[in-house]
C-alpha cells in the first residue's frame, strides 16, 4: 500500500507541478528543474554512470556549476529534447539523439538565492565562462555568469546568440522574460530543440544535497538510446546510495496535462 501510494503521489505532484507553474522566485511553485545528461563526464577517470556529480573532479573547470532547465506547460522544452510538436514527425537518427536525466527536489534548493548562480531564459554556454579562482561566485565573478551578461547591463534585452543573464532573486523575471521573446524567436544552439531556458547551479549545495536531491530519473518518450542510458545510471545511483527512493520515468512533453508517467518504482 505504502508502495503505491507513494507512486501515485509522486506522479501526481510532478504532473501538477508541470500544469501549474508560473513565473515566480520561489523553485517550488515555478515547475520542475531538469537535469538532462550531457557531455561533462565523457573522459572521467571512474565511471561515466556517475552523473549525478558535479563534475570528474575538484580540478576540472567546471566542477564549481551545474546546468538544469526549469519546465511547465508554458516551458515544456529539455536540453538534448525534441519539442513537443516535432516528436510524431522525429526521424529515426533525432530519436537517438535525445537524453534522459534527473529530476531534482526543488524544495531541497529552495531558496534559490542560496543554490542558484543565476539563471538566462536560454541556452548560454554558460560553460565557457570560468572563474579564477574556480567556485569564486563573488561580485567580481560569478561562475558562468559574466558581468558583461547581467540583464542590469544589457537593459534585460541581450542578443539571441547571447541571452543575457538574471540573478536567483529574479528568477520570475527571467521566467516572463522565456514568455515574451522564446516563443517568437528562432534560438540556434546546436541541439534538437533550442527553446529550453538555463538556470546554473552551484556545485556545493548540490553536492551536500545528494542523495536526496535527486528525485526521479526519467527518458523521453520515443527515446531510442535514452531509456537504456537512464536505466544504467539509476542502478549506479541506487547501488551507490543504498536504501534511496528514485523511481524511473517516461517524459512525455507532448502531454500537457501528465507528461509523467511512473516506468519502474523500485529497482526488479
Amino acid at each position: 500500500a505504502a508502495a503505491s501510494h507513494s507512486t501515485h503521489t509522486l506522479a501526481a505532484d510532478l504532473n501538477a507541478r508541470f500544469r501549474f507553474g508560473h513565473p515566480t522566485n520561489r523553485l517550488a511553485e515555478a515547475g520542475i528543474l531538469v537535469h538532462v545528461f550531457d557531455d561533462e563526464l565523457i573522459g572521467c577517470s571512474h565511471s561515466e554512470g556517475d552523473a549525478w556529480i558535479a563534475s570528474c573532479s575538484e580540478h576540472d573547470a567546471l566542477s564549481d556549476r551545474k546546468s538544469v532547465s526549469l519546465i511547465n506547460r508554458q516551458m515544456p522544452h529539455i536540453f538534448a529534447g525534441l519539442s513537443p510538436h516535432a516528436l510524431e514527425m522525429a526521424s529515426e537518427y533525432e530519436l537517438t539523439q535525445t537524453r534522459g536525466g534527473m529530476l531534482l527536489s526543488s524544495e531541497l534548493l529552495e531558496p534559490a538565492v542560496g543554490t542558484v548562480f543565476c539563471a538566462y531564459h536560454a541556452d548560454a554556454h554558460s560553460h565557457a565562462h570560468l572563474c579564477n579562482p574556480k567556485g569564486n561566485a563573488s561580485a567580481s565573478c560569478i561562475p558562468g555568469c559574466p558581468a558583461d551578461r547581467a540583464c542590469s547591463a544589457t537593459g534585460s534585452q541581450g542578443i539571441e546568440e547571447r541571452p543575457c543573464w538574471w540573478p536567483p532573486h529574479q528568477l520570475r523575471e527571467m521566467m516572463e522574460q522565456y514568455l515574451r521573446v522564446m516563443p517568437t524567436t528562432s534560438h540556434v544552439c546546436g541541439q534538437l530543440d533550442c527553446s529550453y531556458n538555463e538556470l546554473v547551479m552551484d556545485a556545493l549545495p548540490w553536492a551536500q544535497k545528494m542523495p536526496r536531491l535527486i528525485q526521479a530519473f526519467f527518458f523521453p518518450a520515443g527515446s531510442l538510446n535514452g531509456e537504456e542510458h537512464a536505466r544504467e545510471v539509476r542502478r549506479t545511483f541506487l547501488n551507490s546510495f543504498p536504501g534511496t527512493y528514485a523511481p524511473l520515468l517516461r517524459l512525455n512533453l507532448s502531454d500537457v496535462e501528465a507528461p509523467f508517467a511512473m516506468v519502474e518504482e523500485r529497482p526488479a
